[in-house]
């Protein structure tokens, strides 16, 4: 297949009885509803789903459960180092699915090769639960890119491999994904990241998917917008407000979204990660 089919991997686990495959958040979450709206499927072959690449969802690794039946297990890491600098395992799963809530966000813990500092824009290591960009000690990490003697310098440092991804480690060390340091949208002075705010809106069983961008704004520098696919049989005007109600009651005034827009599909990368800058341009020349 030239890109992600859903129904055709349900059809390939049920016919070769597949017991290991990998996702990204927005393939995992299509599958699902498939399995959740249509005829019921046999997945019992599955041992175990690996998923990441993007921030998750809380309530996504527990309907995965629930629908498969299987063990899962998320990653978070990049190339440059390696490919994995943490993993959120398949006990933690059960363990939040048992209750453990601060680690709905998390997307594990360090792997036995990675070190992970939260450091802010000077290198300075911020304290448990500050924000701030992820920098990745490892033996596995590259030391540097082909022929790009400025990204090389900007990204692989004494210090470690700075990521570019923005994030917290709580008191157990479980590291918490807020976005691309790129993705920040800066409103009245205040950081805004645009995760939380799709977590929020992403538990609206109305919202197929959500991506916010911040776009710019005459008197706040920008303001975010969230672009929203909506599911089957929800009225646009009616799930607007519902979602407007929900960010008044989860966030703060400043990270609430300024506009709902909606959208038939979204641009997505080779790996199927929707490119929000496109989004972003595309909101600019409607605004314009």
């Amino acid at each position: 297949h030239r890109k992600f089919d859903p129904q055709a991997v349900i059809d390939e686990i049920e016919r070769s009885r597949v017991t290991f495959t990998t996702f990204i958040p927005t393939m995992l979450q299509r599958t699902l509803r498939i399995l959740e709206e249509g005829p019921a499927r046999d997945m019992s072959s599955l041992r175990r789903i690996s998923y990441g690449s993007a921030p998750v969802p809380p309530g996504l690794a527990r309907k995965a459960m629930d629908l498969l039946g299987c063990d899962l297990q998320q990653r978070y890491g990049l190339t440059e180092c390696g490919g994995q600098a943490t993993i959120l395992t398949p006990e933690d799963h059960r363990d939040m699915v048992a209750g453990k809530t601060s680690i709905l966000t998390s997307c594990g813990q360090e792997t036995p090769m990675c070190s992970i500092r939260i450091v802010d824009a000077d290198g300075n290591e911020l304290p448990t639960g500050e924000i701030g960009e992820i920098v990745i000690r490892s033996d596995a990490n590259a030391i540097g890119y082909w022929n790009r003697p400025e990204q090389t310098a900007e990204t692989f440092r004494p210090t470690g491999l700075w990521s570019g991804d923005l994030g917290y480690l709580d008191s157990e060390r479980y590291l918490h994904i807020t976005g691309r340091k790129t993705d920040m949208i800066i409103s009245g002075g205040f950081n805004v990241y645009p995760a939380e705010i799709e977590r929020v809106i992403g538990e609206h069983p109305g919202v197929e998917l959500v991506a916010v961008v911040g776009v710019p704004d005459p008197e706040w520098g920008e303001t975010p917008v969230a672009a929203v696919i909506a599911r089957d049989g929800f009225d646009r005007e009616g799930l607007t407000t519902e979602l407007q109600a929900l960010c008044r009651s989860e966030l703060a005034g400043y990270k609430q979204p300024r506009r709902f827009v909606y959208r038939s599909e979204f641009p997505l990368g080779p790996a199927g990660k929707i490119l929000k800058r496109r989004i972003a341009e595309d909101l600019r020349v409607v605004a314009e």
